[in-house]
């Protein structure tokens, strides 16, 4: 299974393949776990009561409804346990993630490849190609690799057509809050969807947004029943104290700074920029709403960059896509700066 961020097997200058905050690590937070480091020396709470008061207060539901984890992929895989479904529906090209972990979950899983001249958006088309006999659906908003918003009247289609069919939904929220969406109206949609639909798990990383991916903290939202049989398919002590005090001090930052809009406002003006160097290539590329961006360039061009020190996701071996296509996060203004003048000069070496 490949991810970005391999970074022990190669020699790197600059790592465009992991999608984390531009702005980089929040101090607050930093503090927060450095000072957690004191209680080394005790076991974490088992029942997490600090970090799920502090996650229900910020999303308006209750801590039962609420449960951290060591990253957004642990509690993927426990949703999908929990869940136990025979037959997964994907939206293809997607995380590959959800394949790994449905795999080992011996789930038989059902891909629907996007368009791509719709950007591999998913289209009220696309949900109606579900089927009755589907026990999970795993949706994404925004979708990776291609950064596009579901929407929510697309997200509520997909709910109705999985409870319909009794089957249960796991909507990935690991980017969510830097995307436009949320830009657009701050609006904290988990408690509104959670008291309509009780087939459904909201996965929400704290990683990407709070630049932290080497420390491993996320949550999850359902309803008290659905977190209960979670548990279950997890460790008594899942969250190491440096994970808890993180995700409490970053929510804390993202309730009462201006650290979101600040993220998004970077955001929205690098990734315009790296438009700009894309289109300079004559690379194609796919109108993003998150803070990563999904082009199609020259074959051979993820060794080109590596060889310059320039880290890239080749997205080839996801279903629905093939050779030349890649995923780059939107960095810092320097780092997006230094991508554009390596490229230049790999797709120009010939």
């Amino acid at each position: 299974m490949k991810h970005g961020g391999d970074i022990y097997r190669n020699k790197i200058d600059t790592d465009m393949s992991v999608n984390c905050n531009p702005l980089g690590q929040v101090q607050e937070v930093i503090s927060a776990v450095a000072d957690s480091v004191k209680r080394a020396g005790e076991y974490p709470d088992i029942l997490q009561e600090r970090v799920r008061g502090t996650i229900a207060d910020y999303t308006g539901l209750t801590p039962q409804n609420v449960y951290a984890g060591a990253g957004a992929s642990e509690l993927i895989m426990a949703a999908v346990r929990a869940v136990g479904a025979k037959k997964a529906f994907l939206f293809e090209p997607c995380f590959s993630g959800y394949e790994h972990v449905l795999e080992d979950s011996s789930c038989l899983i059902v891909r629907h490849i996007l368009k791509e001249e719709n950007g591999f958006a998913i289209s009220s088309d696309d949900i109606n190609a579900i089927s009755n006999d589907i026990g999970l659906l795993i949706v994404s908003d925004p979708s990776s690799p291609s950064g596009k918003n579901t929407g929510d009247d697309l997200i509520k289609k997909i709910l109705e057509r999985a409870k319909d069919s009794g089957a249960a939904v796991i909507l990935d929220e690991s980017f969510y809050h830097m995307s436009d969406v949320f830009a657009d109206d701050k609006c904290d949609r988990s408690e509104a969807l959670l008291k309509e639909y009780d087939n459904l798990f909201i996965v929400r990383s704290m990683t990407k947004i709070l630049a932290i991916p080497g420390i491993r903290a996320g949550y999850v939202l359902s309803s008290p029943s659905n977190i209960s049989r979670l548990i279950r398919h997890l460790p008594e002590w899942n969250l190491p104290v440096v994970s808890e005090e993180a995700i409490i001090a970053g929510i804390k930052c993202m309730a009462g700074t201006d650290l979101i809009d600040r993220t998004i406002r970077v955001i929205k003006e690098e990734r315009e920029y790296l438009y700009g160097v894309l289109e300079a290539a004559r690379f194609s590329y796919v109108k993003s709403s998150a803070p990563y961006i999904l082009f199609r360039g020259c074959e051979g061009l993820y060794e080109k960059m590596l060889t310059r020190g320039i880290l890239i996701r080749d997205c080839s071996d996801l279903n629905g896509l093939s050779e030349g296509w890649y995923r780059i996060a939107v960095k810092s203004h320097e780092e997006n700066q230094k991508f554009a003048a390596v490229l230049k000069e790999a797709i120009n070496e010939d």
